[in-house]
């Protein structure tokens, strides 16, 4: 199963591509319910839809280039619905405690990070 790492202002984190495509097409379906959808937003679902299909081998999120430091707050309370959408030992919730903890400035990982800290592939 392929990985892809998730980059942030030069931090970032690895992460079994099911899961953050998954986390990645849940995310841009939930900004598309919103009542207005801006157009950085319109940008993001688009790309963020055509990063969960797999079809380009990794996935590149492009979160520097959505997610300014004036929407970071918003697009975070977003991530965090997704997350508590799923319960605590789903792969997708974890994944997105990874996001969020990136996109908070928490999480200090890079490309040559030890793995020990990936989300586990399920049993079986």
């Amino acid at each position: 199963m392929g990985s892809s790492f998730i980059q942030y202002r030069g931090f970032g984190f690895w992460s079994y591509d099911p899961f953050i495509e998954r986390f990645a097409g849940e995310l841009a379906t939930a900004i598309e319910k919103q009542n207005h959808i801006e157009d950085w937003e319109k940008g993001l679902v688009e790309h963020w839809k055509f990063q969960a299909t797999g079809i380009s081998g990794f996935v590149h999120l492009q979160i520097d280039e959505f997610i300014m430091e004036e929407r970071r707050i918003g697009f975070m309370k977003i991530v965090q619905e997704v997350i508590d959408s799923h319960p605590s030992e789903d792969p997708i919730h974890q994944t997105g405690l990874f996001l969020l903890r990136l996109l908070d400035g928490q999480l200090k990982t890079d490309a040559s990070s030890p793995l020990d800290y990936m989300v586990a592939l399920p049993d079986g």
